[in-house]
């Protein structure tokens, strides 16, 4: 018996030997691909943070202020939403930009100046910007062009900007900014035909916006 004990020691002592050489155990073989991080990944610190009291958080200003004057057209009126028509007769009516409505604008004489209007009071100095979507209407002859009008009465005297836009068979949209280095009592705006338009020219009018925007 003793004579085999030594070399059955000695292959047992091999065997240690070879499973320590690094292989990984048999227990932890890896079945999948991993991406290994990247070589200039740092490692994460972490650092305490103080306790904060959210009552006392200071709030953030608002990003930008609330329109001025704003026409979807969507509420039921004899008209369009309380924004009056000046040498037009006016309606809601479809196809619309967006919703369910547009101000159908059409003139009711060879006038120069047909529009909706609506009027903001006493504004700061800044940039103010008008917006509205046109377009003709789809059964009735339209002009050919149509315009959106920023009019600011300041104490030293009045100022008009006017964009013009050519009227399609889809909505365009008008832009047109007034910057104010003073305060202004009225701003009034306007949208609608560019003269000269014909008696019973049609185009439609949506989202209407006149904002500060700086």
């Amino acid at each position: 018996m003793r004579r085999w004990f030594v070399p059955l020691l000695g292959s047992i002592v091999l065997l240690g030997c070879a499973s320590s050489s690094g292989d990984a155990p048999r227990g932890s073989e890896d079945h999948g691909a991993t991406e290994p991080a990247p070589a200039s990944q740092s490692p994460v610190r972490t650092e305490p943070i103080a306790d904060v009291d959210a009552s006392f958080a200071p709030s953030l200003p608002s990003t930008s202020d609330p329109p001025l004057l704003q026409g979807d057209f969507e509420a039921p009126s004899a008209a369009c939403d309380g924004w009056r028509g000046e040498g037009t007769h006016t309606l809601r009516s479809v196809p619309p930009h967006s919703g369910e409505y547009a101000c159908r604008v059409c003139t009711t004489s060879d006038a120069p100046d047909s529009a909706i209007e609506n009027r903001a009071g006493l504004v700061p100095a800044g940039r103010y910007q008008l917006t509205a979507w046109v377009r003709a209407h789809p059964t009735r002859p339209a002009p050919e062009g149509a315009s959106a009008t920023i009019e600011a009465r300041t104490a030293s005297g009045t100022r008009v900007v006017t964009a013009p836009i050519v009227v399609g068979t889809d909505y365009a949209q008008i832009t047109v900014t007034i910057d104010l280095e003073a305060p202004a009592d009225v701003l009034r705006v306007r949208v609608g035909a560019l003269s000269p338009a014909k008696a019973e020219q049609c185009i439609l009018v949506d989202d209407v916006v006149l904002e500060r925007v700086r």
